[in-house]
């Protein structure tokens, strides 16, 4: 019995140092919570595409979305700001911040939801509830040059090469 409850310890002593190591050095090397991504890239060719196809006031431009998209023509992150006035900095940098937890937890572009989610079901894409005004998914093509922008920008975003 005394075997046993030595043997206990020494396992208990052996995961909380473990545990320990694990803490400090997270707390020192914390990974990102989101992959590394261009912002240039996102800015000048994501960023616009996700405000024209995405960012509806009633898809992604609402406050239940976790993915949301505010910008000029659109829902706006401040209500005051005018529906013309420029992309602001804090839109466009809550705009990243979400495209890049859409990858976040992925290790290929093409499992992530951001690449999946516009995508028609029958093509590999995740189940979405948008639709256009004609009733189709987003992307009904893997070529269409604005799906091909933002897969390219999410396969660098993991280091994948496209």
């Amino acid at each position: 019995m005394t075997r046993d409850v030595f043997n206990g310890r020494a396992l208990a002593n052996l995961v909380l140092t473990s545990c320990l190591c694990f803490v400090v050095g997270c707390a020192e090397e914390a990974p990102p919570l989101a992959p590394e991504a261009n912002f240039e890239v996102f800015e000048a060719q994501v960023y616009p595409i996700l405000v024209r196809d995405c960012g509806f006031p009633a898809c992604h431009g609402s406050e239940g979305r976790f993915f949301q998209v505010f910008g000029p023509g659109r829902a706006r992150l401040n209500p005051a700001s005018a529906i013309s006035q420029p992309v602001t900095p804090e839109e466009l940098q809550a705009a990243f911040d979400r495209s890049r937890g859409m990858l976040a937890s992925f290790n290929t572009a093409e499992a992530s939801l951001f690449v999946r989610k516009p995508m028609a079901v029958d093509l590999g894409g995740a189940p979405h509830v948008g639709a256009t005004d004609s009733g189709r998914d987003v992307y009904n093509d893997l070529e269409d040059p604005s799906y091909n922008v933002l897969r390219a920008w999410a396969r660098a975003a993991l280091g994948q090469e496209n």
